[in-house]
């Protein structure tokens, strides 16, 4: 069992960190019928499931990219940001090509603090992504993760849109 994994319908373990239960938004919404958590799923302190990306709390994305502003609601110090990506090229779903981690204080200028190319770690399923950086005062973080976009020939849906999906934003 993982921590913050939905184990059925009854039971959930929680991660509480700095952006659980604060407001999300997202620049472009997901597909309907991966997106029934909304927005606050991505805030609400419970990890999508490991063995399936289809629960109410990953969010997808077919061709599009990934671009979401958390409210902290004031400025908070942060040092890490943890994100989690679901990957199972046979159902054409690929990690991003690229994350981003941008801060603001004012909800207008910001600023990029980390970033990640090829951040496919090779493995199937659920992948992590880390990052950890300077200890820094905000109060807004964008975060973009650029859809891997139509997938290459010799690959599981080559010349379709590739799928994006998208778990738990976690601050600590």
């Amino acid at each position: 069992m993982v921590e913050g994994e939905v184990v059925d319908k009854r039971t959930a373990f929680f991660n509480i960190n700095k952006a659980t239960g604060r407001k999300f938004s997202l620049s472009i919404d997901p597909a309907s019928q991966y997106g029934k958590g909304g927005p606050a799923a991505l805030v609400n302190g419970i990890m999508g499931s490991v063995t399936r990306f289809n629960d109410d709390e990953w969010l997808g994305w077919n061709g599009k990219d990934f671009e979401g502003i958390l409210d902290l609601g004031r400025v908070e110090e942060i040092k890490k940001i943890n994100l989690r990506f679901y990957k199972a090229p046979s159902s054409w779903i690929y990690m991003p090509s690229s994350i981003k981690i941008l801060v603001s204080d004012d909800g207008v200028s910001y600023r990029e603090i980390a970033v990640k190319n090829n951040p496919d770690t090779g493995q199937m399923g659920v992948q992590r992504q880390d990052f950890t950086f300077e200890s820094t005062k905000t109060r807004f973080i964008k975060i973009r993760a650029a859809n891997n976009g139509v997938i290459k020939s010799g690959f599981p849906g080559q010349g379709y849109p590739a799928w994006l999906f998208v778990d738990e934003v976690v601050v600590e």
